[in-house]
């Protein structure tokens, strides 16, 4: 019990480094585990890195989005939880996914190629973020403390990650 005060206590002190760090983790995670899939036999580290820089990146925009929608829609009621996945679903996927892909082209020295992977790849990625994020955030809206948001999307985004470094690196899903 004195743990779960002391990780309370921690996380509401320190919410937005905690908020990057699992962030990063949890996107370093992602990579590895679909390397671990599609490319057993030699690990890119510096694909793994280039994940949880962008991870490290996006935290903290996942910290103010999140904090700044809990002002602008404070109840807890279902309604207003129907509001916030619906925001989350049209502000914060689209920006978060054409993120993702202009992040890693950073790291990796080609930012003008992003426009034309973000062309490419965004249908497919917004395609999966339908399927498994209105359900999560109806869980973590409804059900969880706002200090935790971040953690939790975080633990989701373990597998979410992983398809995200899929496609990044692997190409699209689904047939044009």
């Amino acid at each position: 019990m004195k743990y779960l005060k002391f990780i309370n206590k921690f996380f509401a002190k320190h919410l937005l480094a905690c908020n990057t760090v699992s962030s990063a983790v949890i996107m370093t995670t992602g990579d590895i585990i679909v390397q671990k899939i599609t490319r057993p036999e030699e690990h890119q580290w510096d694909r793994t890195y280039k994940m949880g820089f962008v991870g490290a990146t996006m935290g903290p925009l996942e910290h103010f989005f999140y904090k700044n929608l809990d002002i602008v829609f404070p109840k807890t009621d279902k309604r207003t939880v129907f509001k916030k996945i619906f925001a989350d679903q049209t502000i914060a996927a689209p920006f978060f996914i054409c993120s993702f892909f202009f992040l890693c082209n950073v790291w990796e020295k080609k930012p003008k190629e992003s426009i034309d992977e973000i062309k490419a790849k965004f249908l497919d990625v917004y395609k999966v973020d339908l399927l498994v994020w209105p359900a999560a955030q109806y869980i973590n809206f409804l059900y969880l403390p706002p200090q935790y948001r971040v953690l939790y999307v975080s633990g989701i985004s373990v597998i979410y990650t992983a398809f995200l470094s899929y496609i990044k690196h692997q190409g699209l899903i689904f047939e044009k």
